[in-house]
């Protein structure tokens, strides 16, 4: 399931907040990642935001990269399309692929592509020779505080390194040089 500029969040907190942080916070082809850095192989994260349940992280991906099919149990998530090739799946199947950023029309509105990732949904990626960035804004459930979607995980690590930092969830090993387009679906 999807969600568009045109959500209304309603009752639902995390897309009012995805509203909220993209309006204050606009981001183009040209965002710089910014805050605290974490890597995980040549994966690196930058938490750009955290307050209570809600946590904004940037997420820069190398060239032809396979982020497999996986789940973050206690996160509900947006992910936000900034540039590169990158190509996201959900639910075992591509949803939409992407080669430039797309915009709002002015500086008062937005139009990305932005993509919901429930707790059970089964998400992944597969990255271009361009590599890509994305953000990944998330509201973190079952009384968990916000770390890293990187390690509230169930599924293959992208590599023995993540396996290693993974602390919530059912990850099973993998490396990145076993991993190819169908892993991700």
């Amino acid at each position: 399931m999807s969600t568009t500029a045109q959500d209304a969040g309603g009752d639902d907190p995390l897309v009012a907040f995805v509203h909220d942080y993209l309006r204050r916070h606009p981001v183009s082809a040209d965002t710089q990642p910014h805050g605290p850095m974490s890597r995980l192989g040549p994966v690196t994260g930058y938490r750009a935001y955290r307050e209570g349940q809600f946590q904004v992280e940037f997420f820069t991906v190398p060239s032809d990269y396979v982020i497999p099919a996986h789940t973050h149990p206690d996160v509900d998530s947006v992910e936000v399309y900034i540039r590169g090739q990158i190509r996201f799946t959900h639910g075992g199947r591509f949803v939409f692929e992407t080669t430039s950023t797309v915009t709002g029309p002015d500086d008062g509105s937005y139009q990305w592509r932005l993509l919901r990732v429930r707790p059970e949904d089964r998400h992944g990626a597969v990255t271009g020779a361009e590599g890509a960035m994305f953000i990944s804004i998330q509201r973190w459930l079952n009384g968990r505080a916000p770390t890293s979607v990187a390690t509230n995980y169930t599924g293959p690590a992208m590599d023995p390194e993540h396996f290693k930092l993974i602390d919530s969830g059912e990850p099973e090993l993998r490396e990145q040089t076993d991993l190819r387009e169908p892993d991700a679906l």
